[in-house]
């Protein structure tokens, strides 16, 4: 009898010792998760609320009017795109893209003869403060407006994200909303797209594949552009009533732009939530599909943010 219960004593003790061994397993698998999971970054890709007609000249001025009266009913205020980065690293949690200073500067500009040069321009800029950021993102989403590309990165491209964006500040470059011909890595400003564009280069995830698809090129004609690029006044109701207009093929005629597009960069997600087969999970969140994409393996890249132009 005794030996029995000693028996059904040990075994209580062992199962009990093995419940709390396989308890203390699955709480270091599922914290060891957590803080893999933690080290993200997302770009939300908001589209206007209507495609952009980029074909001509005209088209291009007609229509982003058009969708600045359509966005002033539907209250998302992002007429021509936007891009919105989201970094997780950690207890660190920040929504941030480069946003103008208002629109006064903007239809200042517009109404003063710049013409298309407005897209040469550089106005007062800031970035966007998390809460305006996930505002966007939620009503861009009620329209069908956003999606996104996740990629869960190594802690090491975490912080060296982090100290981008710590830099980027310190120089004061969050002030200066650039025109489409600029890059931030130059310090020259940014755009939204341009911003978005510049954090994956610095993770090391931005490839050709990338560039290629989600940039834009035209060459801006020279009687389109005003204001002290073009060094002229070009009233906008030439740009409006430009019937037959066409971008120029010589970029010696006029001022070539290659730019990252909002709309391209939402495309290609969409395009690839379709796609079977690729290197990447389609995800749902908040009800917005996405695709994201396990890197973690991959560093970040090295030496300074920020480079020289080259001027040939």
């Amino acid at each position: 009898m005794k030996v029995r219960l000693g028996f059904r004593l040990c075994y209580f003790v062992y199962m009990r010792g093995l419940f709390f061994i396989l308890l203390g397993f699955l709480f270091f698998t599922s914290n060891l998760n957590r803080a893999f999971a933690s080290n993200q970054l997302t770009l939300h890709f908001i589209n206007p609320p209507r495609a952009l007609q980029w074909e001509t000249p005209q088209k291009i001025t007609l229509s982003t009017f058009l969708n600045a009266m359509i966005d002033r009913v539907q209250g998302v205020n992002i007429p021509i795109g936007h891009v919105i980065e989201e970094l997780e690293c950690g207890d660190y949690h920040r929504y941030l893209g480069m946003s103008p200073d208002g629109d006064s500067e903007e239809i200042g500009a517009i109404l003063g003869g710049y013409g298309l040069g407005t897209m040469l321009k550089k106005y007062k800029g800031h970035l966007d403060r998390s809460e305006s950021a996930i505002r966007m993102i939620q009503s861009a989403a009620q329209y069908g407006r956003s999606n996104f590309v996740r990629f869960y990165i190594s802690g090491s491209s975490c912080q060296r994200l982090r100290q981008y964006i710590d830099e980027y500040e310190k120089r004061g470059l969050d002030k200066i909303y650039s025109g489409l011909d600029s890059y931030p890595l130059y310090q020259e400003g940014s755009g939204c797209s341009a911003f978005g564009a510049s954090f994956l280069e610095v993770a090391g995830l931005l490839t050709p594949e990338m560039q290629e698809t989600w940039m834009r090129h035209v060459v801006v004609p020279e009687e389109y552009i005003g204001g002290p690029q073009g060094k002229k006044s070009v009233n906008i109701l030439k740009l409006i009533f430009a019937f037959g207009s066409q971008w120029e093929s010589n970029p010696s005629r006029g001022v070539k732009i290659d730019f990252y597009d909002p709309e391209l960069m939402n495309a290609w997600v969409t395009k690839l939530t379709k796609d079977s087969v690729g290197k990447w999970k389609v995800e749902v969140r908040e009800g917005v599909q996405g695709v994201s994409f396990d890197v973690a393996s991959l560093p970040p890249r090295e030496g300074d943010f920020f480079k020289v132009r080259s001027t040939q």
